[in-house]
């Protein structure tokens, strides 16, 4: 890694192939868009019933980039109502191979509530000038929550948004 520049508060790391730096204390990192932006709205495939059921999350580069492996990742949910209970969330080193990323969830009987899920993780471009770049974003996910059978899985995929 040759440089970190810190430019309204989107780390871009030049000169490197696979691995991003995580960012410190002193310096945030946010995706192209800034973190206060409003949350994406995310419908996911699936159907979760009353119990315990899991949401998956597969993480996505942009076209020409991929995911920066052993890199850290975040993926974190809660809940926009009542009835849904996240009891954990996910954070370790990206490993593309163990992707999708699998979130327990616990649905009440009769539930009809969304979730906010955020996902935090880093991505590089390829070749001589490639750059990595920390992917930060907050997700509005509008669940299915109709099923009869118990438990359940729901999927959605996140990707940057780039211009």
């Amino acid at each position: 890694m040759r440089m970190l520049t810190l430019l309204l508060g989107l780390v871009v790391l030049t000169g490197c192939e696979k691995k991003a730096e995580p960012a410190t204390a002193e310096a945030p990192v946010a995706s192209a868009a800034a973190d206060n932006s409003a949350p994406s709205q995310v419908r996911a495939n699936g159907q979760l019933g009353p119990g315990a059921g899991t949401l998956l999350i597969d993480l996505k580069p942009p076209a020409g980039a991929e995911l920066t492996e052993d890199a850290p990742v975040t993926v974190s949910a809660k809940s926009l109502g009542d009835g849904l209970t996240f009891p954990k969330r996910f954070r370790g080193k990206l490993k593309v191979n163990e992707l999708p990323i699998r979130l327990p969830v616990e649905v009440a009987d009769g539930t009809v509530a969304d979730a906010e899920v955020r996902v935090s993780y880093y991505y590089c471009t390829k070749g001589r000038r490639g750059q990595c770049r920390a992917e930060r974003a907050t997700l509005h996910v509008d669940l299915d929550l109709t099923g009869d059978a118990a438990g359940g899985e729901a999927y959605l995929s996140h990707g940057p948004r780039v211009n």
